[in-house]
């Protein structure tokens, strides 16, 4: 019985995050990323310009203006509105994340983060409780 109450009331809270302003910002922002297509075009010729890039320094042919090149589309993508957007709105949802976090941690004694982090991090995802 009280793991349903559990599961039900982690369904409640994963909804109410889902339907948070911030998570809402962030989607819209994710969506506009991809679906630009200045910066579509932008991303392509920085993934174009990569590659080019690599291809010479493993023959040891590229020069400052290779270099150049990468850095200005990069800074291009980084100063767009939209990545910058898409930037501010993801530092929203994760301080949302911390403050969720952070509450239950203090009325549930576990932080929920540290757990999750670890439980990642060993082979099965147990946590490490089965010391694989």
């Amino acid at each position: 019985m009280l793991s349903i109450e559990i599961r039900e009331q982690a369904a409640g809270v994963a909804e109410a995050i889902q339907a948070a302003p911030e998570s809402q910002r962030y989607i819209e922002a994710q969506s506009e990323y991809s679906g630009d297509p200045e910066l579509i075009d932008l991303r392509n010729r920085y993934t174009d310009l990569i590659q080019d890039f690599q291809r010479k320094q493993t023959d040891g042919s590229y020069t400052q203006q290779d270099i150049d090149a990468v850095r200005e589309v990069q800074m291009q993508v980084n100063g767009h509105r939209i990545t910058q957007a898409v930037i501010g709105a993801q530092t929203e949802l994760q301080d949302l994340l911390q403050a969720c976090n952070q509450k239950m941690t203090a009325v549930l004694g576990m932080n929920f983060a540290q757990i999750a982090r670890s439980a990642s991090a060993s082979s099965c995802g147990c946590g490490g409780s089965c010391d694989c």
